[in-house]
């Protein structure tokens, strides 16, 4: 849920990026176009800059072992066509694999400066993913969580003269999955979600199936 809302899925930019590693360090730094202005941080891509600022940003991290290594996450950059209005992603990542399970972690969150009569907005969130190996059996189980407030975004959002409706979203998810390998190329892949949303009695669970095939 984190990953979805408080970034373009996809993200793509024009820029530059320089990657390095000294030791168990390693480092990443990078300069855009940024992201701009919209109804919500996950439709913010752009490739033509909206305005004279760039985007900056970065990852450092530390591997611990062969098998675990934790890192911090860092963007900032004015988002809006007036060149006013920052913008800051920040997050920490962990990856722990060995023979048998493997643990995925992620906590992140966003500010966004919204104008003078407006509260500044926020999104935050994490998810904790753990699977295990089993022979061909993979069992994955994963919990999620987010937060997005801002008063001056969202549906109906059109620049800022044109304030949208606001955004209060909380929601968090269970997932269960399996995955079942027939052969190292091919898989099936089962899926259920248990979706929660604060204040509202939604009946969205998921289930899904997905077949996968590699050559």
């Amino acid at each position: 849920l984190n990953v979805q809302k408080t970034f373009p899925l996809r993200w793509k930019d024009i820029g530059v990026l320089l990657e390095g590693r000294l030791g168990s360090f390693f480092y990443s730094a990078y300069l855009g176009n940024g992201l701009a202005e919209s109804e919500n941080l996950s439709q913010s891509q752009q490739f033509e800059d909206n305005n004279a600022d760039k985007g900056k940003g970065g990852r450092v991290g530390v591997a611990l072992s062969e098998r675990m290594e934790v890192a911090y996450s860092y963007y900032r950059g004015k988002y809006d066509e007036g060149n006013r209005r920052h913008l800051v992603l920040q997050g920490v990542d962990l990856i722990w694999s060995e023979e048998s399970f493997e643990l995925l972690a992620e906590y992140s969150r966003a500010g966004l400066e919204n104008p003078e009569n407006f509260m500044a907005g926020k999104a935050e969130g994490y998810f904790i993913q753990l699977s295990f190996q089993a022979e061909r059996l993979q069992p994955v189980l994963c919990y999620q969580r987010m937060k997005y407030q801002d008063s001056f975004h969202g549906p109906g959002f059109a620049g800022p003269d044109a304030q949208g409706e606001g955004i209060s979203e909380e929601k968090s998810r269970w997932a269960l999955g399996l995955r079942y390998f027939f052969a190292p190329s091919c898989l099936l892949k089962f899926e259920y979600d248990f979706n929660r949303e604060k204040g509202a009695e939604l009946k969205d669970n998921i289930f899904s199936v997905q077949l996968a095939l590699s050559f």
